[in-house]
């Protein structure tokens, strides 16, 4: 399972709750790894002992670009907590910061 989120969020680890930028130029990357022998259980206990950041199940990565292909047939994916479609494969780009204007 995997988050890809718009801008670095905090605070580190799967559940990311905030951005404290909104004009950083990053894709924020979170990968919870489960094809390794019993990596769903290891995921678990380091998430119950605070230790996710550790794991060799998780993974966590800042970007500009990323290209995601799927094995196994058409990826499940969401944007903004709506299911979308997509083929095999999807790329995930920065088009440049944001920019926000406020009073």
């Amino acid at each position: 399972m995997g988050f890809v989120g718009n801008c670095r969020h905090e605070p580190a680890g799967f559940a990311p709750g905030r951005r404290p930028r909104l004009d950083d130029g990053q894709l924020d990357v979170r990968l919870l790894l489960g094809e390794r022998r019993l990596s769903r259980l290891r995921l678990l206990g380091a998430l119950f002992a605070g230790r996710l950041e550790r794991s060799s199940a998780y993974e966590a990565f800042t970007t500009t670009a990323l290209r995601i292909e799927s094995p196994d047939g058409p990826l499940p994916l969401a944007a903004d907590g709506d299911p979308i479609s997509a083929g095999r494969s999807v790329n995930v780009a920065k088009a440049g910061r944001l920019a926000v204007y406020a009073p």
